[in-house]
């Protein structure tokens, strides 16, 4: 059993590796819907977990979820939440997200990190 974890997390980690993380212009989408494809092929009692970043600007804070890009500034995507700049956007609008495993018990094991983007307000 504890073979094939570490077969597994090695190959999470090759795969890691050799997939260019934020070439494609990957999304917080993409990796949410790769690390639901990943958590159904684990045999074992754990599931992949996607820590995303959260930004404040001193009143507020929100996860990178939340949040799109206008005018290199960070704004609140949902309108029922008042208009606020929530600081200016990272250099090239990428953020780092960390996907770790979480064990039956809790523990978290780090596996790799993704570049995403945040979208543009429409």
């Amino acid at each position: 059993m504890r073979v094939w974890i570490v077969l597994g997390v090695g190959a999470l980690m090759v795969a890691a590796i050799v997939l260019p993380s934020g070439v494609w212009g990957a999304t917080i989408d993409d990796v949410a819907a790769e690390v639901a494809k990943e958590t159904r092929t684990l045999q074992y009692n754990g599931r992949l977990v996607m820590l995303v970043p959260m930004e404040d600007n001193g009143i507020v804070h929100m996860p990178i979820t939340e949040l799109c890009v206008a005018g290199g500034k960070l704004r609140p995507i949902r309108k029922d939440v008042a208009p606020i700049d929530m600081g200016p956007a990272a250099p090239g609008n990428q953020y780092t997200v960390r996907v770790m495993l979480r064990n039956a018990i809790g523990d978290e094991q780090f596996l790799y990190s993704r570049q995403v983007s945040i979208p543009d307000c429409k």
